[in-house]
């Protein structure tokens, strides 16, 4: 049964309820303050996450009532995590000598104001901005008393952009700020993939159509139409249509090559989010002699494109730049859906910054139970979590394009 509690909120009853699981929580009641852009934090989202024991995470889901009518939901998850995953250079280094000896060295575990997909989703929503401050304090208390029960050290809200209402509410609970890594987004004015590739200064539209070049082609969407004879093909299923196995296969071997982890998704995620959101998922592939050889998941929501993973088989030889050509399909796709954004995710950064991407900051809210530890991170929050800094490329010739 989920716990209940109360609090005040200028003479107006206020409770919160905690359920353990998502399914005790009724569908539309919990989507009903969600935009048309908050596709993840769905009921049916985090009920994949959940169910597949995504990073064998526990979570709760805190829902803050003013009378009967929600204000706010949260999605919250317990997790032991480096806390190294945004630390770089030589401390980076040494933290992985330092884990090869003690395994568990920096490994904590955190309850999280959010969950182990990290897809740029909002993971606290409010009915409305005016209920911003009693919705946070709401989820504060909530967080600390099951940090309480669980015998938890580590508190943490995340992700947050400058400006966002509300996290600043999360200093009067003892948290510190800190800096994540930046997300990517691309603001889309084009008609078409032609008058794209136009508005790009030589030296980077260059960069492009030296790709383009190896498929004989101007326009990614034109391989399937015009392959030659032993060219891939690109293709666009719905998720329903493809194999989730396949695609967690391609993803894992990403991921095991990948410097910066910020979770690691397993094959049941992959089975769940398939099933239940296939026909709302694109999946783009290069498939060469029956084989697919690369694939990148995409969502449409809200007049947003959200890029959400990408898988590449690399024991093909790759002469055909497979990661470079799968996100330009992956524009050209937002481009003919008409979508005004494209969400391009964390990490990656040369290669989203030179198709015109554009990086936002964005940041935790952290806590430690223990005092001194806590006054401990504070004071070292810019080694630990250090701000990164994407130095702005004018790749465009306008420059005002794509803002």
């Amino acid at each position: 049964m989920p716990n209940t509690s109360a609090i005040a909120d200028t003479g107006k009853a206020v409770r919160t309820k905690v359920a353990r699981s998502i399914h005790d929580i009724d569908a539309n009641d919990w989507d009903s303050i969600l935009s048309c852009v908050d596709s993840f934090h769905r009921h049916s989202f985090l009920a994949c996450v959940e169910d597949a024991r995504v990073e064998n995470g526990t979570f709760r889901y805190v829902t803050v009532y003013r009378g009967n009518v929600i204000i706010g939901t949260a999605a919250l998850s317990s997790l032991i995590v480096s806390l190294d995953i945004f630390t770089g250079g030589f401390l980076r280094r040494a933290i992985t000598a330092v884990q090869k000896i003690y395994p568990q060295f920096l490994k904590i575990r955190v309850l999280f104001c959010g969950i182990p997909v990290s897809l740029g989703q909002k993971n606290i929503v409010v009915r409305s901005q005016d209920d911003s401050a009693i919705v946070f304090d709401a989820v504060a208390g909530c967080m600390e008393n099951i940090a309480k029960e669980d015998k938890t050290g580590y508190l943490c809200f995340k992700e947050f952009y400058k400006g966002d209402s509300g996290p600043d509410r999360l200093g009067n609970h003892g948290y510190f700020r800190a800096h994540s890594i930046p997300y990517v987004i691309l603001d889309i004015s084009w008609k078409g993939f032609d008058a794209y590739l136009n508005s790009f200064r030589h030296g980077y539209r260059r960069q492009i159509n030296a790709t383009l070049r190896k498929y004989a082609i101007t326009d990614p969407w034109q391989v399937s139409a015009t392959a030659r004879e032993g060219m891939p093909l690109l293709k666009i299923d719905k998720a329903s249509l493809f194999s989730p196995s396949l695609f967690h296969e391609l993803y894992l071997q990403v991921m095991n090559r990948a410097q910066m982890k910020l979770e690691v998704l397993n094959g049941g995620f992959f089975n769940e989010l398939f099933q239940r959101w296939g026909d709302a998922l694109d999946v783009i592939s290069l498939e060469k002699n029956g084989s697919v050889f690369g694939a990148a998941l995409v969502t449409e929501h809200g007049g947003e494109m959200t890029f959400l993973l990408i898988g590449m088989d690399y024991s093909m030889r790759d002469d055909y730049d497979t990661y470079f050509i799968l996100v330009y399909a992956i524009v050209g796709h937002a481009i003919r859906k008409g979508c005004r954004r494209l969400n391009l995710g964390q990490t990656s950064y040369p290669l989203k910054q030179r198709i015109g991407g554009k990086g936002i900051h964005e940041y935790h809210w952290f806590r430690v139970r223990n005092p001194f530890v806590h006054m401990a991170l504070n004071a070292f929050r810019s080694l630990i979590f250090p701000r990164v800094d994407l130095k702005p490329l004018q790749v465009f010739k306008d420059a005002t394009a794509g803002l």
